[in-house]
């Protein structure tokens, strides 16, 4: 009797100190799980809303990440860097209260009033159509910029667009060329006014292959629907 009694602490013990590591080991998970959701919430949480807010524009246009160049040994010599372009709703912003009025065009750098009024030259009534009033913001730019003016949100819009980059311009220049934004005569055969076109050379010559096909954002009866862009054709020189 004394031996199982024996057996029987030592297996008491055993067990109680199995149990103290379970909740030790569960309390250290708990708390990174709190930890990280705490992380996600207050520290990335205007990051979130700022990729979000890029997703709410009913009638939106999804561009295309334009097809890359490559050499003969499958070297990148170009690439599509995410860049942001601000965008104000013209009727919203010119109901502002005067303060707010004078306050956003200090935090941007641009004379928001200015900007509608040259864009809108000849209109007897300026409406809601976006204006761009800045553009090629990279990520970390345009989340600060949203966060600033969160206040205004309906007023501001960011749309995501594409910045082209050559990683080797002084050697594939004349080969390559470059991209540029629409004209006047790209407008009319459907290019949309953010978009970027090939301007000389390849970038030119191929660009019905490079250039992708433009997707749509658009709500319906409170639904969004989505179709997707589709990316440019790569091409790999020889």
């Amino acid at each position: 009797n004394l031996q199982n009694a024996r057996n029987y602490s030592g297996y008491t013990m055993k067990n109680q100190g199995n149990i103290f590591i379970f909740l030790i080991v569960f309390s250290l998970i708990f708390f990174i799980l709190i930890y990280q959701s705490a992380v996600v919430q207050i520290i990335h949480g205007s990051d979130y809303a700022f990729k979000a807010s890029n997703i709410d524009i009913s009638g939106e246009r999804i561009y295309p990440a334009r097809g890359m160049f490559y050499d003969k040994n499958n070297n990148l010599l170009t690439k599509n860097t995410e860049v942001y372009d601000l965008y104000v709703n013209p009727e919203d912003f010119l109901n502002m209260s005067s303060d707010k009025k004078n306050e956003y065009p200090s935090l941007i750098g641009v004379d928001i009033d200015k900007v509608i009024k040259e864009d809108n030259a000849g209109n007897e009534v300026i409406g809601k159509e976006l204006v761009k009033i800045s553009g090629n913001l990279d990520f970390n730019s345009a989340s600060a910029l949203y966060k600033k003016l969160n206040e205004a949100e309906d007023a501001f819009q960011f749309k995501m667009n594409y910045q082209r980059e050559y990683l080797l311009p002084e050697e594939f220049f004349h080969i390559i060329g470059y991209t540029g934004l629409t004209s006047q005569d790209d407008l009319n055969n459907g290019y949309l006014p953010d978009e970027k076109v090939g301007k000389y050379k390849l970038e030119l010559q191929l660009e019905d292959q490079l250039k992708g096909i433009t997707g749509s954002k658009d709500t319906v009866g409170g639904s969004e629907i989505i179709e997707p862009s589709v990316p440019g054709k790569n091409i790999f020189l020889t």
